[in-house]
């Protein structure tokens, strides 16, 4: 499987100077995607640990009373 900026390499005279800037807008395009899923993971977790805490503190607070 290639990249489509790969196959213009290939097919395509490119200069050693557009090649470096077609990969580092790539990379800038995948660090962008990573970024913004770990950032909604990371809420996501966040938001299930707090229910977590707050689960455990009310049947905690159900068992002191009995």
């Amino acid at each position: 499987m290639t990249c489509k900026g790969e196959q213009v390499a290939r097919n395509t005279p490119v200069s050693s100077a557009q090649a470096n800037k077609n990969l580092v807008l790539t990379n800038l395009k995948y660090k962008s995607l990573v970024d913004s899923f770990l950032e909604r993971n990371t809420q996501v977790l966040l938001l299930l640990l707090l229910e977590i805490i707050k689960t455990r503190d009310e049947s905690v607070g159900f068992f002191s009373r009995c």
